[in-house]
């Protein structure tokens, strides 16, 4: 383990007062600056169809259209379940909105 001054005199600097101007300069331009890069922005569209809530839109298409053929008009298991699925990718998908 190397100790601060050792450390300070490879990196350049000073323990008190830190680099120079000039130093600063020529990092900057070797370096870049010292900043987080911006990320792309994404649509909303985007973030609602991304494939996961694709397969729950997907499933709940699937279980609504097989609600509208099937024989037992009493039975609402895939009516529900399509409902289900549907409020779940949109509020998943809201949600991702929110937090970007």
């Amino acid at each position: 383990m190397i100790g601060t001054s050792e450390l300070a005199e490879r990196l350049g600097t000073d323990k008190k007062n830190g680099l120079t101007t000039r130093l600063v300069i020529k990092k900057s331009a070797e370096y870049g600056y010292n900043e987080f890069q911006k990320n792309k922005a994404i649509s909303w569209y985007h973030k609602l169809t991304g494939f996961f809530s694709l397969l729950l839109f997907t499933g709940a298409s699937l279980c609504l259209i097989a609600f509208y053929y099937q024989d037992d008009s009493q039975d609402l298991f895939n009516f529900y379940l399509g409902i289900l699925l549907s409020v779940i990718s949109f509020t998943v998908g809201i949600h991702t909105c929110m937090q970007s």
